[in-house]
């Protein structure tokens, strides 16, 4: 069976993606309407890592010789080299799935470790809990944030990233699929450690220190190795997660700013008002009203 290129499957799609980058990533929202079918419906075999998570109805998904009852907030992962079908249960209802995929390029630009993958993901499949659809949620929203800002080392935070997410997913399996969660053990990369401790523990704490202290390094060290192998300081990283949080609650919610404040871990109104401006220019306020 061919394998097929990411950006095969990316032209295949009856739906552009909202978030790509290169030929290499890409995330989509793919609505099946009764009767619809798209290129998942038939056996493929790709050669990166394709993330499927259910948002709406009911579906019947195989990898290799597996086969995966897929019901909203179930999550999947497909790896290099596995043949996967994915369509509808019932051809009469309406369905939603969120897609991401990476390339088996960008894969190796993160070290990805496929005879681990296949270890931890030996089963395919599990049903997300409220705190991990919160962890993809906030991690969708760090692609976004990297690819509208485009840079030159906009690849290698796209990969650092990417690295970060691929620790929390296989806490999810560790989790949900295999029982008590194992502690991290080192051996990757200082960066995907520190944003794997950041996406968990932003809101309570913004200051480096916690994370130095965390890790087992200085706090000076720690920036300094960050910026060295992402392109971005630990501050920044950090700042980013609170804006992203921050922007989420005041555009997708009617939250007052003094809840907001409260719900983000800011002992006021006014210091929310003053982190905000200084690292966006405007007003919680203004960024509310701001149309989109």
């Amino acid at each position: 069976m061919k394998t097929v290129s990411l950006f095969e499957l990316i032209s295949a799609l009856p739906h552009t993606p909202w978030i790509t980058y290169e030929k290499d990533f890409f995330i989509v929202d793919m609505t099946y309407r009764p009767g619809s079918r798209t290129v998942l419906a038939y056996p493929c075999k790709f050669d990166g890592i394709i993330c499927m998570y259910c948002i709406e109805g009911h579906f019947q998904l195989s990898i290799g010789l597996d086969d995966y009852d897929v019901r909203p907030d179930g999550f999947a992962i497909s790896l290099p080299g596995d043949i996967v079908r994915l369509e509808k249960a019932n051809g009469e209802e309406t369905g939603k799935v969120r897609l991401l995929g990476v390339s088996g390029k960008l894969l190796k630009e993160m070290d990805f470790d496929m005879a681990k993958a296949m270890n931890v993901f030996s089963y395919r499949m599990v049903q997300a809990s409220i705190k991990y659809k919160i962890l993809i949620h906030n991690f969708r929203n760090i692609f976004r944030s990297i690819l509208l800002e485009q840079h030159v080392d906009t690849g290698k935070s796209l990969a650092y990233v990417l690295g970060a997410m691929s620790i929390e997913i296989e806490n999810i399996w560790s989790r949900l699929a295999y029982g008590p969660q194992r502690k991290y053990q080192d051996g990757g990369r200082l960066t995907d450690r520190f944003l794997s401790l950041v996406a968990k523990h932003h809101l309570e704490h913004r200051e480096i220190d916690y994370y130095a202290t965390e890790i087992g390094l200085t706090s000076k060290y720690l920036s300094t190795a960050v910026k060295r192998e992402s392109g971005r300081t630990a501050a920044q990283w950090i700042v980013s997660y609170v804006l992203l949080e921050a922007k989420y609650y005041l555009k997708q919610t009617k939250m007052t700013i003094k809840e907001i404040a409260f719900e983000l871990h800011f002992s006021n109104q006014m210091e929310l008002y003053r982190y905000f401006l200084r690292h966006t220019g405007m007003t919680p306020s203004d960024y509310r009203n701001r149309p989109q």
